[in-house]
């Protein structure tokens, strides 16, 4: 689908900026409902101090910004001790500042998300990315996010981290000139990428240095049938309540859609209060779910493989427990995006997918309401 009356732009003064942080108040704030710190309510603009120093790309129409994302390239300001520890860049410290770029703050108007907004401001910057010299493009996406990043060209080289403010996230890092990583994934990049010089030293000390599991599926080249074929011999399927009264090609369907994700033990993935991206179906280990009520924590019970959580998602409500991982987890994360797409896909599975999860919830309900009871009783 055409965009012709949307255009790419570099917000090269304060107004331009200011346009772009109101537009991600609208988005993250009065949309998504997050609670973040550092939020300006009053003036209903989301910023922080990295904004000062960083390249604000966004796309606009006659009605205003509908895109924006944000590049910062250290050569002037450093990267804090946050930032270093979070995407682990003492590793790549060998290479000049200048060929690191953090990249964040991608949000799309939800009546852009199925157009082809996406494609022309990624591209837009990766184009922008080659000509300032960058090699390697860290970010961290939510869960429901990974699965379009790496069909981007994006990596996961690390242990994933909790951020305070959004939760559970998943570093990625994009070697912009790993001409055959991109040709072998279909990436968009590659068109414009092998128009480029790319020298290998870049693509080969990756190799060489991050030995990347590829255990996540490229839904591009493997077919849905090799896919449940490896959740099935991961886990089975009898006795899953989420995939009850499937037919084997809709297992296939369902689980081609997802997303590995693995979550060190200690690590939190949901929290109360947000609201909720994500369906997870356990793999292999361990999770408790528990609340926080008058500064006590009230565990509702353990999670373990073929069980799921993470239902709000899929029926627009806040997150209503928490969740951490108790053991090294490996979950399947099944997005509300990806669900939305189903339902215009193929709505006779959509619906069954919703009545199983509304089974669940239920049987959820009714335990958890009658746990959480015992517990305050027997504080009394």
């Amino acid at each position: 689908m055409k965009n012709l009356n949307i255009h790419f732009r570099v917000a090269n003064n304060p107004e331009q900026k200011q346009a772009i942080y109101a537009f991600r108040y609208k988005i993250y704030i009065l949309e998504m409902g997050k609670t973040l710190a550092n939020v300006d309510h009053e003036n209903k603009l989301l910023k922080d101090d990295r904004d000062d120093h960083a390249v604000q790309f966004y796309l606009e129409d006659e009605d205003g910004v509908v895109a924006c994302l944000r590049s910062f390239v250290s050569e002037e300001k450093p990267f804090t001790s946050e930032e270093i520890e979070d995407y682990s860049l003492n590793l790549f410290s060998s290479f000049e500042k200048g060929s690191i770029c953090l990249t964040s703050k991608l949000m799309i108007d939800s009546k852009k998300r199925n157009t082809s907004a996406l494609g022309l401001l990624v591209i837009n910057a990766y184009k922008y990315g080659r000509e300032k010299g960058v090699q390697f493009d860290f970010c961290n996406c939510a869960p429901s996010l990974v699965q379009l990043y790496e069909m981007l060209g994006y990596r996961r080289y690390k242990d994933n981290i909790t951020d305070n403010d959004v939760g559970y996230r998943v570093p990625l890092v994009n070697v912009l000139e790993d001409i055959q990583h991109y040709e072998f994934i279909k990436s968009p990049f590659y068109r414009y990428a092998r128009e480029l010089p790319n020298n290998p030293i870049y693509s080969d000390w990756f190799a060489k240095n991050f030995k990347v599991k590829i255990r996540h599926i490229f839904r591009n080249l493997i077919d849905e049938e090799a896919i449940w074929k490896y959740f099935s011999n991961t886990i089975g399927d009898f006795g899953i309540l989420l995939l009850e009264g499937f037919t084997e090609k809709e297992k296939e369907t369902l689980m081609a859609l997802g997303t590995l994700i693995g979550v060190n033990k200690g690590n939190s993935i949901t929290n109360i209060g947000n609201w909720g991206e994500s369906l997870y179906l356990i793999l292999a280990g361990k999770v408790e779910v528990f609340i926080h009520e008058n500064n006590s924590d009230f565990s509702l019970g353990y999670l373990s493989r073929g069980q799921v959580f993470g239902l709000s998602a899929f029926v627009d409500t806040l997150e209503l427990t928490n969740t951490v991982a108790i053991k090294n987890t490996e979950l399947l994360e099944l997005s509300k995006f990806s669900y939305q797409k189903l339902s215009k896909k193929n709505p006779v599975l959509a619906n069954k997918l919703m009545l199983n999860m509304l089974k669940i919830l239920s049987k959820k309900f009714s335990h958890v309401s009658d746990k959480w009871i015992n517990d305050i009783q027997q504080l009394k």
